[in-house]
């Protein structure tokens, strides 16, 4: 793991210069090209001189030779231009992960000292060299991590309340019919899955997009049940 790049600039360079020589040798086959297709309509003429014919001839059949040559080079570019894009995805892949992972170790040194309480999100304080306390393993606001910012913010009794509130709502959710009842658990599988690994769980616009996702699910399953109570009062 340690062999693998954590710096996206070599990779970048690489991309760039195999797109510049994709590039040239575009052009360069584009020239050729139309060199072939003028030799080609002099070649048909009816009045050429054998000198003429030769020469032309001659020149034609090495164009297309050094064509040939070119289309050549240009698929090997080709193949180091898609190999250098793959890379770029898997360093890419590997620099998110590793900050990511990073911000968790954090994150999680900062919670052992107060595992029971939280810091009532004051770990904000922390953050880098702006915080009071100047901690150098906090480089982030939060943690994007659900869990631990939860447990960061309002400590083991608030992961606990949490948890009660899960268990509550599961047996609320019994109640809704299976078409309802699918659209929400994929809210609730979507929402989690992004608050492992994205943004802040308790950042505004987040809490506004899982409020409108809430609104939109209760407008559906009103919907849904005065459309199956019609034919009923019919």
């Amino acid at each position: 793991m340690d062999s693998l790049p954590i710096s996206a600039a070599p990779v970048i360079a690489e991309l760039r210069e195999t797109h510049s020589a994709l590039r040239k040798t575009q052009k360069q086959l584009g020239v050729l090209k139309r060199l072939i297709s003028r030799d080609d309509m002099t070649l048909k003429r009816k009045n050429l001189s054998e000198v003429t014919l030769a020469r032309v001839s001659a020149r034609n059949s090495k164009q297309k030779s050094h064509f040939r040559q070119i289309q050549l080079e240009q698929e090997k570019i080709l193949s180091s231009y898609e190999l250098a894009k793959r890379k770029r995805q898997r360093t890419y892949s590997f620099i998110f992960a590793t900050a990511r992972i990073s911000i968790w170790q954090g994150y999680k040194n900062l919670l052992i000292e107060m595992p029971i309480s939280g810091f009532d999100q004051r770990a904000n304080r922390y953050y880098g060299s702006n915080g009071a306390q100047k901690r150098t393993d906090i480089s982030h606001p939060h943690p994007h991590n659900f869990a631990l910012e939860l447990w960061t913010d309002l400590g083991l009794m608030g992961v606990s309340l949490f948890g009660l509130v899960l268990v509550v709502s599961s047996y609320a959710m019994r109640e809704f019919n299976p078409k309802t009842l699918s659209a929400v658990s994929a809210a609730i599988v979507a929402g989690f899955c992004q608050s492992m690994t994205g943004a802040g769980f308790l950042q505004g616009w987040w809490i506004a997009s899982l409020s409108m996702v809430a609104i939109a699910l209760i407008a559906i399953t009103d919907a849904s049940s005065k459309n199956a109570a019609k034919p009923e009062q019919s």
